[in-house]
């Protein structure tokens, strides 16, 4: 309950996180997060208790961690990434519809959020894996208007072409090579 055993377990449990640890790592973080005297403490003790689940495969209490840090914090800076780490184990679990309707609004509910960029790929790319071409084109259009690095530029200039290419707009896909080779003459998608 003292501020500095508060310090200390929440560090204990990152570094059992580190060493992939996981059990012990819960076993810190639950610790600060019942007794912590310090909110913000408590609050990233429960951030890191989430990702220590989600890595220990014990999806379903994932979930429910992820919720009560939601529902715990609404203004947690942590928000965003347990938000596309949610919907990324909804992914693993096959729930391709529900993860990716979490990422794209995920990118919605955090525009400023380094996660964006991610959650609308990932969300094209299960709209394109599920053969939904348009719910992938409207991903990678909005991802393409975000003025995202230009790791996200390549991919999404190509998998736009390969989508349009499968909705039959093949002029439209054409364009989109285009652009492709000539922004990105050495890129590994204008090889492809």
């Amino acid at each position: 309950g003292e501020l500095w055993i508060d310090d200390l377990y929440f560090h204990r449990g990152l570094c059992h996180f580190r060493l992939k640890q996981y059990s012990k790592a819960m076993e810190n973080f639950d610790l600060v997060v019942r007794h912590a005297r310090n909110e913000g403490m408590a609050e990233k003790s429960l951030f890191w208790m989430f990702q220590a689940q989600v890595r220990s495969g014990r999806k379903e209490e994932a979930l429910h961690t992820q919720s009560l840090l939601e529902a715990s914090y609404p203004r947690s800076p942590f928000l965003a990434q347990a938000w596309y780490l949610k919907a990324a184990v909804y992914e693993e679990m096959g729930e391709a519809e529900k993860a990716a309707s979490l990422y794209r609004q995920m990118a919605d509910q955090f525009p400023q959020s380094p996660f964006r960029f991610a959650a609308l790929w990932n969300a094209g790319w299960l709209g394109y894996q599920g053969n939904d071409f348009p719910a992938a084109l409207q991903a990678w259009e909005r991802l393409s208007l975000t003025d995202p690095p230009s790791r996200w530029m390549e991919k999404v200039l190509y998998w736009k072409g390969r989508t349009l290419e499968k909705m039959n707009r093949p002029q439209e896909a054409e364009e989109n090579y285009r652009k492709l080779l000539r922004d990105f003459p050495a890129s590994y998608y204008s090889q492809m």
